[in-house]
């Protein structure tokens, strides 16, 4: 499995530390997702393409600097939340969704056959949410909701080709995603639907130069089913303007798949 590196050849404590807690993504009924096979379907494709972050400078305040000088930044700090744009928040907690971060990187080394990008989670055992290889060492980032122009994306561990967002269990602690890039060596060869969770340690040992950087993010527990809530907020009529408090009851939906 691919570690963390902050500085040349110095695997990160967190990856180390969190590399074996057993939990992966959320299957919205509060149990763990294992991989899924390769004949299910994809939720979360980047069919369009980006050699250039457009507009992502002023939205991508987070740095992580690696080895070499080569650089990756993000659209949130190093070590802080990722923003829920970027998980599966935004599908109602469909695992496997979500739209792919901005990046952009600089200090790619002379001699760079390609580049590779992984995003990981620390907190389940190296769960894959993205790895793409064959990005030509002339890009300098890739757009919000692209893939990047060139590369190869590999099947990750929602059996999807493409990104999948952060979605752990509603209630669990916060989980700890791995943003990586690999500055490569050579080429790997590699065909669109790889399987990434195995070629990661290839991947790997074919880079030359690596930087990497952190995002937190958890959910929230879930409401229990039938739970009464009342608002702050009360409603009045014209005639009485007697305020007369509403209550909405939360009833379980239909679990995601």
């Amino acid at each position: 499995m691919i570690r963390r590196r902050r500085a040349p050849l110095a695997i990160s404590a967190v990856a180390a530390t969190l590399v074996f807690v057993a939990a992966a993504c959320d299957t919205g009924d509060g149990t763990a997702l294992r991989p899924a096979g390769p004949d299910q379907t994809a939720s979360m494709v980047n069919p369009t393409t980006s050699t250039t972050v457009v507009g992502a400078s002023a939205g991508a305040p987070g740095q992580g600097v690696g080895q070499d000088g080569l650089t990756l930044r993000a659209p949130w700090e190093d070590e802080a939340d990722i923003p829920a744009l970027y998980t599966c928040v935004p599908s109602g907690g469909k695992a496997g969704t979500g739209v792919s971060p901005g990046l952009e990187w600089t200090g790619v080394p002379a001699g760079t056959n390609n580049l590779a990008l992984v995003v990981t989670d620390l907190s389940a055992d190296g769960f894959v949410h993205w790895a793409v290889v064959g990005i030509p060492p002339t890009a300098t980032g890739v757009a919000q909701g692209q893939a990047p122009a060139g590369g190869v994306a590999g099947r990750n561990g929602f059996g999807t080709v493409g990104y999948g967002g952060p979605c752990p269990p509603p209630g669990a602690a916060a989980h700890e995603y791995l943003f990586q890039l690999f500055a490569l060596n050579r080429g790997l060869g590699y065909k669109a639907g790889f399987d990434a969770k195995s070629q990661l340690a290839a991947i790997e040992t074919a880079s030359s130069s690596a930087v990497s950087l952190v995002g937190r993010f958890g959910r929230p527990a879930a409401a229990a089913a039938g739970t009464t809530v009342k608002p702050a907020v009360t409603v009045t009529t014209a005639a009485s303007r007697t305020p007369t408090p509403t209550q909405v009851t939360v009833k379980p939906g239909p679990s995601p798949t």
